[in-house]
C-alpha cells in the first residue's frame, strides 16, 4: 500500500489502553520522532545562506494507536522514554470543535 509509514521515535508517556465492551481494545501512545530542519531555500534549489546542510533538530510528535492484539504489546512492553519503532499507515481524523465551530483535524499513526 501506498500508505505505509516506518517510524522510530522515544515514546513520551505510558501507553494508555481503552477495552471496549465488544471485548476489543485499543492503545494510544505519542512518540517523539527527531529529524532535521533543513536550511532556508535561496530560491534556486539549494540551501541559503549559512553553508548547506541541516542545522538544527525537529522534533515531531505523533499520536500512534493500535489495536486488539498489537495494542496489547504495545501496552505490555512499550514505556515512557523507550525507543520504540512503528510501522503502520497515517490516518487523519477531522471534527468539528464544539466550543469554536471551527474544523479541526489531527493527523496519527495506525499501527500494524
Amino acid at each position: 500500500s501506498a500508505n505505509t509509514v516506518t517510524l522510530i521515535g522515544n515514546a513520551g508517556m505510558d501507553p494508555e489502553i481503552v477495552t471496549f465492551e465488544s471485548g476489543n481494545c485499543v492503545a494510544r501512545v505519542n512518540i517523539a520522532v527527531r529529524g532535521k530542519k533543513p536550511m532556508a531555500d535561496d530560491g534556486f534549489g539549494g540551501p541559503g545562506m549559512g553553508g548547506g546542510g541541516d542545522d538544527e533538530s525537529d522534533t515531531h510528535w505523533l499520536e500512534v494507536e493500535a489495536w486488539n492484539d498489537a495494542g496489547r504489546q504495545l501496552a505490555d512492553h512499550v514505556t515512557k522514554g523507550r525507543q520504540i519503532r512503528v510501522t503502520g499507515r497515517i490516518k487523519t481524523n477531522t471534527w468539528v470543535d464544539k466550543a469554536t465551530g471551527q474544523n479541526r483535524s489531527k493527523v496519527k499513526i495506525s499501527a500494524n
